[in-house]
């Protein structure tokens, strides 16, 4: 018999109810005077504790062996989907073929799978009300589309599954450190980096190419980039793009050379006549993809090229860097040889001053790689007669000779290499890059506030030539 007080609610009553429930030997009354259960084998789910299950605290109703009539309440804990019981009876493990620690998930997760944890409070089914001091903890896994279908038409749920959707969109943008507020990201007072600035939707990291739609020469290269704004936390205000030439691969100062700010410098028009930039969409993608090209490098050198993208909020991205050597020197392969005749026959018999005079003037007006291309002709004509170091010491004198062959060190031994090839002929190619200017101005000051996506811009496509050198053993068509 189960009694209860006028007047008093259920939970108060606990005393008054223990007294007058009736249990069997051997039987204890649960905690909320429900019915009676075996204390020796199991626990009580009324105790305010879910009896001690980590997660889920399960009832059975089961007759007395001894006596039919009358019942007990077995409860023992559970686990939810993914996970089985541990050897305590109590704790829940991640299911997995190997694990090592207490927790651990499975091997085989795929990286578009997303995991979630959260606090989740117990709740009792009688009174409709959540018990806050019986916790738990869940973690759950669920596929990116699965994801995002789930999050569809939130208005039409719930107000329990809204609170749960924007736990979701928290982990998913926002790294579980702030809150969703339309289509950015509000910190938690604790995301905050060691600059003071908000760190809770990260700022990913641009990857800088080579366009593959225009090869470089020896003096144009194009780079090219996709936007990495996501489509809700941080937004992108601007991208820096740092070049400069260094002497060798193992140079890692990055502050010298130039550095140009996509919005302010290239898009404003403020910037060099040398270099354009554009944007575009590709074909099945929905970033924009932007890109810069360099018109006026010079040839046969080795440049260093940093991009890293601003967010509205002053963070800096991490570097996306390309080093990359242009190609050598344009060089009149017809020219050189007409030069190499002429020098033979400035050399050849008695060699006035005036002649030597013109020899030198030839020589030294002449640039690196052409002169390069020069002495190559003549040793292929005349060498039998003396090649072209000799020729030069003895007609012109050491001093002479030392200035002008000094200049060949300038040439890269890669350079060097195609210049003795035994064919070199010039094609031109024709390359369309697109050529874009901002139709508003950026608010001066703190230009972090704008988002370059927004910014309204237009493009006209351009044509540029570019000049080749082909080399080789046999002449092309």
């Amino acid at each position: 018999m189960v009694a209860q007080r006028d007047g008093l609610p259920p939970h108060l009553n606990y005393p008054f109810l223990l007294f007058f429930l009736q249990c069997p030997e051997d039987l204890r009354p649960m905690k909320d005077g429900t019915g009676c259960y075996d204390y020796s084998k199991g626990i009580d789910c009324s105790d305010g504790f879910n009896g001690g299950c980590e997660q889920l605290c399960l009832q059975q109703t089961l007759p007395l062996l001894w006596d039919p009539t009358s019942s007990t309440i077995h409860m023992f804990c559970g686990c939810v989907e993914e996970y089985k019981m541990a050897p305590d009876g109590k704790s829940c493990l991640l299911l997995s073929d190997i694990c090592e620690g207490p927790k651990c998930l499975k091997p085989d997760v795929n990286f578009n799978d997303t995991l979630f944890g959260e606090m989740l409070h117990g709740y009792n089914n009688r009174t409709q009300h959540v018990n806050q001091g019986q916790v738990f903890q869940m973690t759950f896994r669920m596929k990116r589309p699965y994801l995002l279908a789930f999050l569809v038409d939130y208005k039409k749920e719930p107000n329990g599954l809204r609170a749960f959707k924007g736990a979701l969109m928290s982990s998913y943008w926002c790294s579980g450190k702030g809150d969703v507020v339309e289509d950015w990201c509000r910190c938690d007072l604790n995301a905050f980096d060691e600059n003071g600035l908000p760190s809770c939707s990260a700022l990913p990291q641009p990857v800088l190419r080579l366009s593959p739609n225009v090869e470089p020469s020896s003096t144009v290269v194009s780079l090219e980039w996709y936007d990495v704004q996501p489509a809700i936390g941080t937004k992108v205000s601007d991208y820096i793009l740092h070049h400069k030439k260094v002497d060798e691969y193992t140079d890692t100062d990055l502050y010298t050379g130039e550095s140009l700010s996509f919005a302010d410098d290239l898009l404003s028009g403020l910037g060099t006549a040398c270099v354009a930039a554009g944007r575009t969409h590709r074909d099945g993608q929905d970033a924009s993809l932007y890109s810069v090209i360099f018109k006026c490098l010079e040839p046969d050198g080795l440049y260093k090229f940093t991009l890293y993208a601003v967010d509205t909020r002053g963070r800096h991205s991490e570097l996306s860097t390309i080093t990359l050597r242009t190609a050598c020197p344009l060089v009149d392969d017809t020219k050189a040889e007409e030069i190499a005749d002429k020098i033979y026959n400035l050399y050849n018999g008695y060699t006035s001053g005036k002649e030597q005079q013109t020899a030198y003037n030839t020589l030294m007006e002449v640039s690196a790689s052409m002169l390069s291309r020069v002495q190559h002709h003549y040793n292929s004509h005349y060498e039998k007669f003396g090649d072209f170091v000799w020729r030069s010491e003895d007609e012109l004198g050491p001093r002479k000779a030392h200035l002008i062959l000094r200049r060949l060190e300038k040439v890269s031994k890669h350079c060097s290499s195609l210049l003795r090839s035994a064919y070199i002929q010039s094609r031109t190619d024709t390359m369309p890059y697109l050529f874009c200017r901002s139709e508003e101005e950026r608010s001066q000051g703190m230009v972090w506030y704008n988002v370059l996506k927004d910014t309204k811009i237009t493009c006209e496509e351009k044509m540029i030539s570019l000049l080749r050198n082909m080399y080789g053993d046999s002449k092309g068509r």
